[in-house]
């Protein structure tokens, strides 16, 4: 058994979570506790388990199912840093879904977190090169960051990959037609802001 799940609706029986049951006898607590989606409570149960029975490797990918779903729950309510937090815990157990990575990559993004935004949308891009939100999402993180160039080689990706996304289509042509007036400004930098004007502007306004 592999995890290759996405991040299916709280309320969904998914195809790996009728696998999940299956395993577990019916009469146990565990199937008890993933069959009312009481994912917690159920990491607590498999966390144990997992470490007394280590030879039994698909404990750690129920866990990572348990995980996913509360991560799920918590990107739905906006609680960013608890949605990083089970994330990760996926990420320790199966290391090598691009998906997981862009989950992070999000959540970090919703909190302006650039820099822990851009490592995990690269690692996504580092296991998949096709992964279209990464390109795109990373192409925003050097547009805000003032990596301008960077930006449109990641959303110019992105195209490559979905050429009919009206969005990243929609910022290649701002960025280009910002980048045409913008080759004359001048640009002053501080810690908080970077502000590019016309040099016959007041630069001490």
């Amino acid at each position: 058994l592999g995890f290759t799940g996405g991040f299916a609706a709280d309320n969904e029986t998914d195809e790996l979570e009728q696998l999940l049951l299956a395993y577990f006898n019916p009469t146990s607590e565990i199937y008890k506790l993933l069959k009312n989606h009481q994912w917690q409570e159920a990491i607590e149960v498999l966390n144990k388990d997992y470490k007394l029975i280590t030879a039994d490797h698909n404990l750690k990918y129920f866990l990572v199912y348990c995980h996913a779903k509360l991560a799920t729950a918590a990107i739905k309510d906006k609680q960013y840093l608890q949605a990083i937090k089970h994330l990760e815990s996926c990420l320790e157990y199966v290391n090598d879904n691009p998906e997981f990575y862009q989950g992070l990559g999000d959540c970090h993004f919703s909190l302006a977190q650039y820099p822990e935004a851009e490592n995990a949308y690269s690692q996504a891009i580092h296991l998949k090169p096709d992964h279209f939100m990464a390109h795109r999402m990373l192409g925003e993180i050097c547009y805000l960051t003032n990596r301008r160039e960077k930006a449109l080689e990641h959303w110019q990706e992105a195209l490559k990959i979905e050429p009919d996304d009206s969005y990243t289509k929609k910022r290649v042509n701002q960025l280009k037609t910002f980048k045409k007036v913008s080759d004359k400004f001048e640009t002053e930098m501080d810690m908080m802001f970077s502000v590019s004007f016309d040099g016959t502007a007041n630069p001490q306004l």
